[in-house]
Parts: structure tokens; sequence; C-alpha cells
């Protein structure tokens, strides 16, 4: 068995009672942003809202720069990341194959 969230107000509120419940019962947890991992999930492989942050970011500096709006590139983010939890993964008795952190954009211990 294992735990897979999807976005939304009510996971994101209660994302730590979810962590711990999942603990509990040494259920992996996937989440879909990079926090969650932080606050003890297992796994996430979503957007890096920093970067689109990033990119946002470049759009405001280019308008107040005095480029017209209407004159900026239409811009897609389209890179997911996956975040895995090397402590969670060995509280829950799991061990993460060398195929799943060597894809992983970032291993937190």
């Amino acid at each position: 068995g294992a735990l897979f969230l999807v976005s939304g107000a009510m996971v994101s509120s209660q994302m730590p009672a979810i962590v711990e419940a999942a603990k509990a019962k040494r259920l992996p947890t996937m989440f879909y942003e990079r926090s969650a991992v932080a606050a003890g999930g297992l796994a996430s492989y979503g957007v890096n809202y920093y970067a689109v942050g990033r990119l946002a970011a470049g759009h405001v500096q280019r308008v107040l720069s005095g480029t017209p709006a209407a004159d900026l590139p239409i811009e897609s983010y389209d890179r997911f990341e996956l975040v895995l939890n090397a402590r969670t993964a060995r509280e829950i008795g799991l061990r993460l194959p060398a195929s799943i952190l060597g894809r992983a954009d970032q291993v937190l211990e």
C-alpha cells in the first residue's frame, strides 16, 4: 500500500497530519510539491515553484524596464522535479533503489 496525494487546499492544510499518519502506518507517500517532502513525506514529483517564480520575476523586470506587457512572450514551465526523503524511507523500512536515487533532483536527509 501507499498514499498518493493530489494538490488542493485540504491536502496542503492537513499535510503534517497526513505525513504523521502515513509514517505511523509505514505507508510511502507521494506528494505534488517539495515542501511536503521537507515536512516528512517520502517523495514529490511536481513543478518547482521557486523556478516558476524566477520566470515570473523576469517578466516583471522587463515590464518595470519599460517593455509593454503585450510584447512579452508567452512562456510555460514544463520541468518537473523528483524530491525524495531518505530519512522517511528509513523510518518506514523502505529501501530506495540506486536507480531511483540517481533520477532524483534532490534527496533530503
